[in-house]
């Protein structure tokens, strides 16, 4: 088994990254970190939120 950070999926999600193209970046690395373990998932998901509140969501 490879490992995700030395994958193929990954560096070209960091092509991406480093070309301005962000939203291609995040696609191609949802895959893996939906095959990631539960607790790296929800650190990687740009999902996750920290104070546990919804972004853009008034008190």
């Amino acid at each position: 088994m490879r490992k995700p950070l030395g994958s193929d999926v990954f560096r070209w999600g960091i092509d991406l990254f480093n070309h301005g193209y962000y939203w291609e970046a995040h696609e191609a690395w949802e895959p893996l970190w939906h095959a990631a373990n539960g607790a790296r998932s929800t650190a990687c998901s740009s999902k996750a939120d920290p104070a546990g509140g919804s972004r853009g969501e008034n008190p």
